[in-house]
């Protein structure tokens, strides 16, 4: 399930995910939530938590968090995963080196750190 994270500025959207999230949780909630944020913004920076309550996605969630990414390719800004699975981290790296925008991790210890990053007007990879 998606969570949507109060406390950030209207060009970031802010989103926690919890249980073990499914392809209906991104067609019933996210992508109407990334529509709807992107006739306002464009580029949208993207925020994303995925802490301990997370427990990972189904093949079909994965097919629509690709099918999503790739379909807004040129109206993503930057991009701040907050996690500590170790697995997740290495994926989203992976992927990290392929996008046009910067994409930045960080450990949960970090979510306010990560949170200063993404509110920066050009946030950059350091």
């Amino acid at each position: 399930m998606f969570e949507m994270l109060s406390g950030f500025p209207d060009d970031v959207m802010a989103v926690s995910a919890r249980g073990k999230l499914s392809a209906d949780d991104y067609s019933r909630i996210l992508v109407p939530m990334v529509e709807e944020r992107m006739r306002q913004h464009r580029p949208l920076k993207l925020f994303f938590y995925l802490g301990p309550q997370f427990k990972g996605m189904e093949v079909g969630a994965m097919v629509e968090d690709a099918r999503l990414g790739l379909a807004r390719w040129r109206d993503w800004g930057a991009i701040a995963v907050v996690t500590d699975f170790a697995g997740w981290r290495d994926a989203i790296g992976f992927l990290g080196l392929i996008f046009h925008h910067p994409v930045r991790l960080f450990f949960d210890a970090d979510f306010e750190k990560a949170k200063a990053w993404i509110v920066t007007d050009n946030p950059k990879v350091s």
